[in-house]
């Protein structure tokens, strides 16, 4: 079935139902489908502190001056402690 023919035979199925419910059912999953598809870009989202913040990160990680996570977990513990 064609993209056309089937949002005619969905069309033609939402008009027979009239059961509220339902009807908001259908809408939230098709909503929630649509906002989820809308190919934006995180980082489109983020606030400029962020984006510096990110960046840091980055630069970090290739000039190698990055921790592992047993590392970190040893030094969140010992922070702890004190």
């Amino acid at each position: 079935m064609d993209t056309v023919r089937l949002k005619q035979d969905l069309h033609q199925l939402i008009d027979t139902i009239s059961d509220t419910h339902i009807l908001q059912e259908f809408y939230s999953i098709i909503s929630d489908y649509s906002k989820s598809n809308n190919k934006t870009d995180i980082l489109d989202e983020l606030t400029e502190q962020q984006k510096l913040i990110l960046n840091d990160s980055l630069d970090q990680y290739k000039s190698n001056e990055t921790l592992e996570n047993e590392q970190v977990k040893a030094n969140t513990k010992k922070w702890l402690e004190e």
